[in-house]
C-alpha cells in the first residue's frame, strides 16, 4: 500500500487514514456504481447527487462537481483539467469486476498528489498476478437482473517465471428504473412546462465497455498498465437536452523501478491520456462534447537508513501537461443547453457558435519531499512538504507532520496535520461554454464597465480572481486489537476549509445582459462563474469501526459522525446552509456488513446495511434518511464455478436522497429520488482453466 505514502508501505504506518474495501465487498455490497458501493462500506464517505454530476462526498464536503477530489489507478493520477476532476467513467462505472481492492483516503493528500486531492483520494487497484499456483487461470463472467441489466466479461491472469500479467474485457448495460416523480423529478424540464424531470430520465441507465491490461517484469523492473472505458449513463438529475453523459477514456502508462544502490531506488513513471467527453439527449441526438489530452512524468528516489539507520526518505518531482479545448473523436467541441428550433438549425457550425472549451495548455508541477525517521522501536516520526507551481494560480505548499506511537503489538496510536487544496478548474481560465453564460476570469474586471443590470435593478460589480481551496486538516487514531476475532479502530478529525471555491451567478428576467468582454449570456438570461466566499467553515468529527472475524463469519460496523463547529462570515454555499447546517450530506451514518456460511464451504450470505439519519438541503430544510439494506448470496457451485445474486433495498427505503442545488434553484423540490426500488441481479463467474 502506498496511497498516502511515498514511503510507507505497511497499512499501519500509514500518515493519514486510509478505507481498503475489496473487490468482494464491493461486489455484495449492492451498490450499482463504485461510488454507490463505497457509500455504502466507508465510513466518511457519501455519494451526493447534483444536477449534472455524482459527487464523492467526503467527511461533510460535496462539491459542484468531482474537482476537489483525485482518482487514481494502480497509483496512476487519472484527473480531468478543464472542468471534471475524478474522471466519471470510473469512478460512477457500473463495472467492478477488475478491482482487487479500493484505497480511500478519507481527508487530504495533497502533500503526495498536488492539487485535486483536498477532499479525499480513491485509489483503485487491479488485480495484476495469478492466485493460487497457477501459472494460467482464464474466467469467464455472465449476469442478468431486473430492468434489463446484462453483463459478460473474461480476464486471464498469467504468470511465467517472473513475468505477470493480467487482461480483463467486459460489456455491461442497464435501461435504469423509471425515476419517480419526486424531489428533483418533480422539477419542470427547461423549456417544456408540461414536462418534468421524471417523464425524461431513467435510473442509473447506463451502458459501459471496459479493457483493462497490465503486464509487470520483476527482473528489469519494467511496467506497462493499460485502460479503455467508455460509458454512457443518464444524467437523471438534470432539467435540459444534455441529459445523457459519456466519456471515453483510453490511458497509457509506463513505469520503472531501479535500484541505483542496496539503499537506493528510483521510480519512474510515464503517462498518456485522451479522453473524450459527449453530451446527448435522450432521444440520441448530439448536445455537445469535448476532448482533454494529457501527458504525465515522475520521478520519485527513495533512500533507506538516510544519514542514521531507521531514517527513510523520498523525493522527487512530478508534471501533468493538458491539452484542453480539442474536439471528440465526434468532431464535437461544442454545448447546446436545450434542443430549441433555433439551436438546431445552428447544429452544423455548433463548433463555432456554442464553443464548449477554448482550446488551451496547461503545465502543473512539483517538487515533493518526505522523511520517516524511527526514534526506536514505538516512535516514528514523520514529515513532507510539497511545492506545487501552477501558470494561472501561482505556487502552492502542501506540509505534512505528525507522529506515530506503537503502544504495544496491538495499540498504535497517529497524530498527524496535513493539507489539500484545489485551484479553479481549467475552464475558469481558457474560457468556453458560449451561450450557456460561463464568465471566465479574464472578464471579471469588465463586469461594471459592462453596466450589467441584475433583477433587483442594480448593477453588477467587477469580481476578484479566485484563488485556490485550502484544508487544513488535524486527526488523530487509535487502532487496537482487542484479541484474534475483534478489532478496532477510531478516527477524530478537525477540519478547517478557506478560499471554498462555489459557483455564483446573476441574471436577468428580461433578458437583456449585454455581452461581458468575450462571454455572452446565457440562454437562461444570465451569467455564472466561479468565486471565493469569504471566512472559513472550521468542522470536526469522529469516524468509528469495529471488526470481527471468526472462520468463515465476519463483522464490519461502522459511524461516521460530522459536526459544524463554525462558519465565519459564510451565508450559505456549497457547503453550508444559509442557517449554518452542513449542506447536502449526512451529518451520521451508521453503516453494518456481515457475512456468514449456510452451508459449509456451498452457500453463503452477506448483508450490507447503511443508515442516514438525516440531511439539511440548501435551504436548510432537514429531511429524513433511509434505512438501504442490500443482501448477496453466494453459492459455490463447483471449485471452478460460483453464482452469486444481490438483492438491492430490500426495506424499500425511499425518501429523497442528498443532492447540491445551484444558487436561486426553489426548494420545493429538494432532494433527488436516486434510491432505486427492490431490485436484483445475478452473475455467474467460472474458471475455464
Amino acid at each position: 500500500m502506498e496511497v498516502a505514502s511515498n514511503v510507507a508501505t505497511q497499512r499501519h504506518l500509514q500518515p493519514a487514514t486510509v478505507s481498503v474495501v475489496s473487490g468482494k465487498q464491493l461486489q455484495e455490497s449492492g451498490g450499482r456504481t463504485l461510488s454507490e458501493a463505497l457509500s455504502m462500506l466507508v465510513p466518511g464517505y457519501f455519494m451526493v447527487g447534483d444536477q449534472d454530476d455524482a459527487i464523492a462526498g467526503f467527511r461533510g464536503l460535496a462539491s459542484d462537481n468531482n474537482a476537489k477530489i483525485l482518482l487514481l489507478l494502480n497509483g496512476r493520477n487519472l484527473n480531468i483539467e478543464w472542468f471534471w476532476g475524478a474522471p466519471d467513467v470510473l469512478l460512477n462505472s457500473l463495472d467492478m469486476g477488475a478491482i482487487k481492492h479500493v484505497e480511500v483516503i478519507r481527508g487530504p493528500g495533497s502533500v503526495k498528489y498536488g492539487q485535486g486531492a483536498l477532499l479525499g483520494v480513491i485509489n483503485i487497484v487491479t488485480r495484476q498476478s495469478p492466485t493460487g499456483n497457477s501459472d494460467l487461470q482464464t474466467s469467464i463472467e455472465l449476469a442478468a437482473g431486473l430492468d434489463a441489466y446484462t453483463g459478460i466479461a473474461a480476464e486471464q491472469i498469467a504468470r511465467q517465471d517472473t513475468f505477470t500479467s493480467y487482461v480483463y474485457a467486459s460489456r455491461r448495460s442497464y435501461d435504469g428504473q423509471e425515476l419517480r416523480p419526486e424531489g428533483v423529478g418533480l422539477r419542470e424540464f427547461r423549456g417544456n412546462p408540461d414536462v418534468i424531470i421524471a417523464d425524461r430520465n431513467h435510473l442509473f441507465r447506463s451502458e459501459n465497455q471496459l479493457v483493462i491490461a497490465n503486464a509487470q517484469s520483476e527482473a528489469t523492473g519494467f511496467g506497462i498498465d493499460l485502460l479503455f472505458a467508455d460509458q454512457t449513463r443518464d444524467l437523471f438529475e438534470f432539467d435540459t437536452d444534455r441529459n445523457v453523459y459519456g466519456e471515453r477514456l483510453l490511458n497509457l502508462s509506463l513505469s520503472h523501478l531501479m535500484d541505483i544502490t542496496s539503499r537506493t531506488t528510483l521510480k519512474t513513471r510515464l503517462g498518456y491520456a485522451r479522453d473524450d467527453f459527449t453530451l446527448a439527449s435522450v432521444d440520441g441526438i448530439t448536445t455537445g462534447g469535448t476532448r482533454e489530452d494529457r501527458y504525465d512524468v515522475s520521478l520519485t528516489f527513495n533512500i533507506d537508513d538516510w544519514l542514521t539507520p531507521g531514517n527513510r526518505l523520498a523525493f522527487g518531482y512530478d508534471a501533468r501537461y493538458f491539452e484542453s479545448g480539442k474536439r471528440n473523436y465526434k468532431g464535437a467541441n461544442y454545448l447546446v443547453t436545450s434542443l430549441t428550433p433555433e439551436n438546431l438549425a445552428q447544429l452544423p457550425d455548433a463548433n463555432q457558435q456554442f464553443t464548449c472549451v477554448y482550446p488551451d495548455t496547461t503545465l502543473s508541477h512539483g517538487l515533493f519531499i518526505e522523511d520517516f525517521y524511527e526514534l526506536n522501536d514505538q516512535v516514528t516520526l514523520f514529515a513532507a512538504a510539497r511545492l506545487t507551481e501552477h501558470p494561472h494560480w501561482g505556487s502552492n505548499i502542501s506540509p505534512r507532520l505528525g507522529g506515530l506511537y506503537r503502544q504495544s503489538d496491538n495499540l498504535n496510536w497517529r497524530l498527524s496535520y496535513s493539507t489539500g487544496f484545489r485551484g479553479p478548474v481549467g475552464l475558469h481560465y481558457s474560457g468556453g461554454h458560449r451561450r450557456d453564460g460561463f464568465l471566465e476570469e479574464k472578464n471579471f474586471d469588465r463586469i461594471e464597465a459592462a453596466m450589467v443590470e441584475l433583477d433587483d435593478g442594480t448593477l453588477a460589480q467587477n469580481l476578484d480572481e479566485v484563488e485556490p481551496e485550502e484544508m487544513q486538516s488535524l486527526e488523530l487514531e487509535v487502532d487496537y486489537q482487542f484479541n484474534p476475532q475483534w478489532r478496532g479502530n477510531l478516527v477524530v478529525f478537525y477540519n478547517r476549509i478557506r478560499h471554498v471555491i462555489d459557483l455564483s451567478a446573476f441574471f436577468n428576467p428580461d433578458c437583456n445582459l449585454p455581452d461581458i468582454g468575450t462571454d455572452v449570456p446565457g440562454d437562461w438570461c444570465g451569467y455564472w462563474f466561479y468565486k471565493n466566499n469569504p471566512g472559513s467553515i472550521d468542522m470536526n468529527g469522529l469516524e468509528a469501526t469495529l471488526n470481527w472475524y471468526h472462520n468463515d463469519y465476519f463483522m464490519t460496523l461502522s459511524h461516521s459522525l460530522v459536526n459544524l463547529v463554525s462558519a465565519e462570515d459564510f451565508e450559505g454555499s456549497l457547503y453550508v446552509t444559509g442557517n449554518k447546517h452542513i449542506q447536502t450530506f449526512p451529518p451520521n451514518v451508521s453503516r453494518l456488513q456481515v457475512g456468514f456460511p449456510i452451508l459449509e464451504n456451498v452457500l453463503s450470505a452477506t448483508a450490507t446495511w447503511r443508515y442516514d439519519y438525516h440531511w439539511y438541503a440548501r435551504s436548510g430544510d432537514r429531511n429524513d434518511g433511509n434505512h438501504v439494506l442490500n443482501l448477496a448470496l453466494n453459492w459455490q457451485i463447483s471449485p471452478n464455478w460460483q453464482l452469486r445474486l444481490v438483492g438491492k433495498n430490500l426495506l424499500d427505503s425511499d425518501n429523497p436522497q442528498p443532492m447540491t442545488t445551484y444558487p436561486n434553484q426553489p426548494k420545493d423540490d429538494e432532494g433527488t429520488p436516486s434510491l432505486e426500488s427492490p431490485t436484483a441481479w445475478l452473475t455467474i463467474k467460472g474458471t475455464l482453466f
